[in-house]
């Protein structure tokens, strides 16, 4: 849990107790149990990029002989995209440990968001390519709770006209599917898959309006909440309710929903 999720866990950029605690633990047994970890338990919806190195963990644990292994994501929400896209590649990574990553993405993709499967795919390529070049440099991501202020969430790593970028480009994507051919039930669906990927770059750009914007942006709260409410998401990070700050004469509120 105190590994550093921006690279592999053997990755030479990894801090070296965790690297040392697998070499210790592989010398030791071949009867391993493993609890990897999919999400940031400080912020649910941020981008959490550990798609570069999935199947780099899967044949490290292969090696170490691990006998069963469980890959946590969100706990107490309805499922986060990334979530269930983790889910998806990991699963097709126990079968085998070799397969392509980038193609197993792809098909998910495809297959999952329907008519706006372009548009979402843009937006995980343009994400992953970001962090990859952070990565370059050194970066740290912790998932661990007692962490709450890492550079991972800081506004000056992400440009706000990315983030509207990637914002206008899902938007597109629920414009795609909206125009498809499809019986209304089944673009109600395909609408809703998007908007949960969506809730991504808003929330990071909602975080840190302060620093975005001198303040709270009235606009993007009220696209926040709507799509929050329509998806009935009920937490954002682990044991917190959905909140959004919003800043009023220095002081920090909360909106909550029970």
């Amino acid at each position: 849990i105190l590994a550093n999720y921006a690279y592999g866990l053997e990755d030479q950029r990894q801090q070296e107790e965790t690297r040392r605690q697998i070499a210790g633990w592989s010398a030791l047994t071949k009867n391993i149990m493993i609890w990897d970890y999919n999400v940031n338990y400080n912020e649910y919806f941020w981008y959490f990029p550990n798609l570069s190195y999935l199947k780099e963990n899967m044949q490290t644990y292969q090696r170490m002989g691990a006998c069963y292994i469980m890959k946590q994501g969100a706990n107490g929400v309805s499922p986060i995209w990334h979530d269930e896209l983790h889910a998806y590649v990991s699963s097709k990574l126990f079968w085998d440990v070799n397969a392509d990553v980038n193609e197993l993405v792809k098909e998910y993709v495809s297959l999952y968001f329907g008519p706006g499967a372009k548009q979402v795919q843009t937006y995980i390529d343009e994400m992953e390519a970001f962090y990859e070049n952070l990565n370059k440099n050194g970066f740290q991501i912790k998932v661990s709770g007692h962490i709450a202020r890492q550079p991972y969430f800081s506004a000056e790593l992400y440009p706000l006209k990315m983030l509207q970028r990637q914002e206008q480009v899902l938007d597109e994507g629920l414009r795609a599917v909206e125009n498809a051919s499809l019986p209304q039930a089944e673009k109600d669906e395909y609408s809703k898959r998007i908007k949960s990927v969506l809730m991504s770059p808003l929330r990071m750009i909602v975080k840190n309006a302060q620093t975005y914007f001198g303040g709270a942006n009235i606009d993007y709260e009220k696209k926040y909440w709507k799509i929050a409410d329509a998806l009935g998401l009920k937490m954002s990070a682990e044991a917190i309710p959905m909140y959004m700050e919003l800043a009023s004469n220095k002081a920090t509120t909360y909106k909550i929903i029970t």
